[in-house]
């Protein structure tokens, strides 16, 4: 079960994105990820909104915006590590 964090917009409009293999992650953190794809989607793609980061996740071909503050501490801790290894997508 690979993860991939977008983050999209800012400044600059780029996007960058980080994956992760939760194979050996805890049900406790892949439960809250299946949650966040079951929950009805705000919008269904990344867009480089102008001056502000939007962060997505995407699962098997879903993409769905995600706010990592709303979320429970073991995904939040998972999208901060995630966060650090944003690389930029080539065009």
């Amino acid at each position: 079960m690979k993860l991939k964090l977008i983050q999209a917009g800012g400044f600059a409009g780029l996007k960058k994105t980080a994956e992760e293999d939760l194979s050996d992650y805890p049900d406790e953190v892949k439960d809250a990820v299946k949650k966040v794809f079951e929950e009805p989607a705000k919008t269904s793609s990344p867009s480089a909104a102008r001056d502000q980061e939007q962060h997505f996740l995407e699962l098997d071909g879903k993409v769905v915006p995600v706010d990592a503050d709303k979320q429970p501490k073991a995904l939040q801790n998972l999208l901060a590590k995630m966060k650090t290894n944003l690389t930029l997508q080539s065009r």
